[in-house]
């Protein structure tokens, strides 16, 4: 979990863990890290809190204003660049050396604003990104964890049933899991699902 809502506890989340030479060194959104010895007790235990910890994030993170701040930024950017190639071509038109280089000074603040707009948009497509992951593999754990034809399911995917967990989801891709998403849904003659489902 790359992220949770806002007033959350930073040191109470966790981020990810890992098992190194029988310890289980756990990372919390803080960055701060603890060790524990390994034993398999404690890593259940640590997966039941993520999963908790992701469930509750849903519930409590306000994704209301996500969508419409993503194509806002979109939009911005897009209105920032066309002002600024309209601009373009009369710049070279000025004569006077001063006026002219106040306005490309303007033009680069411009794209300035362009490129902080589009980066923002990104964070938020990003953050989007990642509910709709979790959502998704929230929505279809149960199914996988009982599935005995899990490479049937997978439909070429390249997704190791050990690894796919709710500690490793952050480096599995959003198309990897609406893909297994859509397979189960279509074992249970569902029909496929969609992105907007999630969102």
């Amino acid at each position: 979990m790359k992220f949770t809502y806002e007033g959350a506890d930073l040191s109470k989340i966790i981020r990810k863990y890992e098992i190194k030479k029988n310890k289980i060194i756990v990372t919390y959104l803080d960055n701060k890290k603890k060790e524990y010895e390994f034993n398999e007790n404690i890593e259940k235990d640590l997966v039941n809190i993520m999963l908790e910890q992701a469930k509750d994030r849903d519930e409590k993170y306000d994704d209301s204003n996500l969508h419409a701040k993503y194509y806002e930024g979109l939009i911005n950017v897009s209105i920032i660049q066309g002002i600024s190639m309209i601009s373009l071509p009369f710049l070279t038109l000025i004569k006077n050396r001063n006026i002219g280089l106040t306005l490309c000074s303007c033009l680069v603040l411009f794209e300035s604003k362009a490129a902080y707009e589009l980066a923002k948009a990104g964070f938020k497509n990003a953050k989007l990104k990642d509910l709709v992951k979790y959502n998704c593999y929230l929505s279809i754990r149960e199914e996988l964890l009982k599935c005995k034809n899990y490479k049937e399911l997978l439909n070429n995917n390249n997704i190791n049933k050990d690894i796919l967990n709710i500690n490793n989801l952050d480096s599995v891709k959003l198309r990897k899991i609406l893909n297994l998403y859509d397979n189960i849904e279509i074992k249970k003659g569902n029909k496929k699902g969609t992105f907007s489902t999630f969102i």
